[in-house]
């Protein structure tokens, strides 16, 4: 974590924390899935919670909050989840940071938490008076404990306001259209509500959610098709960005040093499995002996299991020679050596 995140640590024992874009490309993609935005009790806030104690962890360090754990399951069938918070002038300003790379209802969150937030003058230090500690400092006539008495407040208040003004005027405007940064983000939203696993003998990566303009963002950076999953009565509709095959597996091994323990680990069985069934690739006399079976009027799964395929490459291969037809039966497979004639 030390080559992510910088300390640079001052004469007051405080440091600032230099956080490239990546890295808020990153945070912002895992807020997008798993995060929340709004007002605890009087104060803003920024939560995230996950059962990946190290992903917890990252995100504490990235925010410059704290983390706790793990939390009793509500339920015995539950995993144990780990929490990261950030509260105050530091939660409201990583949300105006991020505010351009969120979807629509993440925008939505964040602008009920700003008002919440800005409403509650009479808790707050007041623009007029944070604008002069902060000339105040910058003019150098000041220690941070001369600021505490001469405003009138607490010197741990002094020490948030500049903490919080460094932090905003040192971050760079984060561009969207930098493909490192879209990387980060999608890794970010890949750890919330991603998945990668073997489909059939297919390698698949999906992104599945109820917010339909993230679900495109995702599916456009893939170069991944978008499914609408079918409804369920008291559910919101879901959208699927889905990629299979050899798309699939460049997606999740540019991914993975942004990956957390569990992730890596499903993408390193995932890709086992995609290496071991030879990607779908199949010989030509192979290919030919799956049409004619095809044509015979032999399922796919009859074919799957004799010729130890997917069913993608049943279908990539039958495609253009055999009509689509609904079979409702198997049929039983003759271990024949030659393809039977139709």
């Amino acid at each position: 974590m030390q080559d992510r995140v910088q300390k640079l640590w001052n004469d007051e024992g405080l440091y600032r924390p230099v956080i490239s874009t990546r890295d808020i490309a990153w945070t912002t993609g895992l807020l997008e899935g798993e995060g929340t935005f709004g007002m605890s009790g009087r104060s803003i806030t920024i939560s995230v919670r996950m059962t990946d104690r190290d992903i917890i962890e990252r995100a504490a360090e990235m925010l410059g909050g704290y983390s706790w754990g793990p939390q009793a399951p509500r339920m015995p069938h539950h995993k144990p989840q780990w929490r990261a918070q950030i509260k105050g002038p530091r939660a409201a300003a990583w949300m105006m940071t991020m505010y351009a790379l969120l979807g629509v209802r993440r925008r939505s969150q964040v602008r009920r938490a700003l008002d919440g937030w800005r409403a509650m003058r009479y808790l707050r230090i007041s623009l007029a008076i944070r604008r002069a500690i902060i000339e105040s400092w910058d003019a150098g006539f000041h220690t941070k404990t001369d600021l505490a008495r001469r405003f009138e407040i607490s010197r741990k208040t002094i020490y948030q306001i500049l903490f919080d003004h460094q932090r905003i005027s040192g971050v760079r405007e984060v561009s969207a259209s930098d493909p490192l940064i879209d990387l980060a983000w999608l890794a970010g939203l890949f750890e919330g509500e991603g998945s990668v696993s073997i489909n059939g003998k297919s390698m698949t990566v999906r992104i599945c959610m109820t917010d339909q303009d993230i679900v495109y963002r995702a599916a456009e950076i893939m170069r991944a098709k978008v499914y609408r999953r079918r409804d369920r009565p008291g559910y919101r509709p879901q959208w699927i960005a889905q990629t299979k095959g050899a798309p699939a597996a460049g997606i999740i091994m540019t991914l993975y040093p942004w990956l957390g323990i569990r992730r890596r680990e499903q993408a390193r069985t995932a890709l086992a499995a995609w290496k071991r069934q030879g990607h779908g690739v199949v010989a030509g006399t192979v290919a030919d002996a799956i049409i004619e079976y095809r044509k015979a009027g032999y399922s796919q799964a009859d074919i799957m299991d004799l010729f130890k395929v997917g069913k993608s490459t049943v279908y990539r291969h039958t495609k253009d020679h055999v009509r689509r037809m609904h079979v409702t039966t198997h049929r039983p497979i003759l271990r024949l050596t030659t393809p039977p004639t139709p």
